[in-house]
């Protein structure tokens, strides 16, 4: 697992990560002050989003009955902002500068230490929570996914080392196609996973993890990579995944 350190940082949910003995200053929205809102994903390569954005169109085309979107009212995902999550970090006072905090890319840094890349592809189509109240549309993973999984499970380690809760809901690799503005047909939800549950991206590998920082606009989210902390078994040959 790598040496161990001890954690200068802590968090609370629904509060900034602050050091040992820090005060939080408040902003007028509540937000704690020079703090964002982080989290660990793997990013896709270009044609993988292309992909994702061919079946966002076909879906689109196979629910647009009318002028509105009643029938299937979506609001769907910019393909080139879809990534693949793996822990949420929340909101985190970071510096001036944009810099990582210290912990975090300790943290991070032990976490891909040793671990190979992963081949991956998006594969399928689902919904959350269920498909009488579904609210996001998304496609999961195929490929090495026991990996992934085990890549996962490193992250949330490794910053929950640092103060970090894990989720206590099981990981579902998934990339969010779309976001339910409303109650949508389950009869139309289920006819649209069964006409595109075959779904396939070609595989691709993934050989980094992003730390991004999420700022919300009044356009949407934009996201900015901070670090990327490269996969890497650290040998000539052979994998050294754990």
């Amino acid at each position: 697992m790598g040496k161990a350190f001890i954690p200068q940082w802590r968090h609370c949910q629904g509060r900034a990560v602050v050091p040992k003995g820090g005060k939080i200053r408040k902003s007028d929205g509540g937000k704690a002050a020079g703090s964002e809102r982080l989290f660990v994903a793997l990013e896709l390569p270009a044609f993988v989003k292309r992909s994702l954005e061919k079946l966002q169109a076909d879906i689109r085309s196979d629910t647009r009955a009318s002028a509105d979107d009643s029938v299937f009212p979506a609001r769907w995902s910019a393909p080139e902002d879809i990534h693949l999550t793996l822990a949420f970090l929340g909101d985190v006072l970071v510096p001036a500068d944009d810099t990582v905090p210290g912990e975090i890319h300790e943290a991070l840094s032990f976490a891909v230490e040793r671990f190979s890349p992963v081949t991956l592809r998006a594969a399928g189509l689902s919904v959350f929570p269920g498909v009488r109240r579904a609210r996001v549309l998304w496609t999961g993973t195929g490929g090495e996914t026991d990996r992934l999984a085990q890549l996962q499970a490193r992250v949330a380690n490794h910053l929950e080392a640092v103060g970090f809760p894990r989720e206590k809901r099981r990981f579902t690799p998934h990339l969010s196609l779309a976001r339910f503005k409303g109650d949508a047909d389950p009869e139309i939800v289920l006819s649209v996973m069964e006409r595109h549950g075959g779904f396939s991206s070609e595989p691709f590998v993934a050989d980094a993890l992003q730390l991004f920082q999420s700022r919300l606009t009044p356009k949407g989210p934009v996201y900015t990579a901070l670090r990327s902390y490269p996969l890497f078994d650290g040998t000539a040959g052979g994998q050294a995944d754990v």
